[in-house]
């Protein structure tokens, strides 16, 4: 799984294919007014758009349906036959929610609730949250698995929105390390202090080795660290 803290995007070369598509939308912004003076040229424009749209993001979770069903059901044309139906259509919903009123909804738990419940529509879990702690891992070969996502720190990341005072979250990670019965990884601390990223993480660790207070068992993201006696 890639980066995109440090300069990753800037060193991320551009194949010639996409800057051909660049160079094409800077020239279609100039076409603008015209398109604007074509009214149902920008309306076929905006449903192919909104059909493709929807038909992506559903075959990524293994959504699809007959190609002669998805332009109806999408454009409000048709009621839904089956499930996987019924789950395109409440996408389509959940999308032109967001269009529609972008500027007046809060990024926060409720809203994902909200679209969560007009997508799964039906489903005995619409509008509500997990159940059961899975996980997203991520495996590399020669590495242990690292714990990337787990959906109850959802709420906890997106709720906590305000700026945390400056060195909050460097305390959060030195009271975690704290708190370790013994060894523990870097993946551990990172569930335990989810709203910190892996990389502030990994400079308190280098701080408090320097100091004495930790040291390494060994190395690589799937180390194990032991804490001294005493608070870290």
């Amino acid at each position: 799984m890639s980066s995109f803290r440090g300069d990753f995007l800037r060193r991320l070369p551009i194949p010639m294919s996409a800057a051909w598509l660049l160079s094409d939308i800077a020239e279609a912004k100039g076409r603008q007014d015209s398109i604007r003076a074509a009214p149902q040229v920008l309306s076929t424009l905006r449903e192919t758009a909104l059909v493709q749209s929807v038909e992506s993001s559903n075959r990524i979770e293994g959504i699809t349906v007959a190609p002669g069903r998805l332009r109806p059901l999408v454009l409000g044309e048709d009621r839904p036959r089956d499930r996987s139906e019924e789950e395109i259509l409440g996408y389509r919903r959940a999308l032109e929610r967001v269009h529609l009123h972008a500027r007046d909804l809060a990024i926060d738990p409720r809203l994902l609730l909200d679209l969560h419940g007009l997508v799964q529509e039906g489903a005995g879990d619409a509008g509500q949250g997990k159940r059961v702690d899975n996980e997203i891992v991520e495996i590399l070969s020669g590495e242990a698995p690292r714990v990337r996502f787990r959906p109850s720190e959802l709420e906890t990341r997106v709720g906590d929105s305000a700026p945390s005072p400056r060195g909050a979250k460097t305390a959060q990670i030195e009271a975690a390390i704290a708190r370790f019965p013994g060894d523990f990884t870097l993946g551990d601390l990172e569930r335990a202090c989810p709203g910190a990223s892996r990389e502030l993480a990994r400079r308190v660790l280098r701080r408090l080795s320097d100091a004495g207070q930790v040291e390494s068992l060994g190395r690589g993201p799937g180390a194990r660290w032991r804490r001294h006696g005493g608070p870290a």
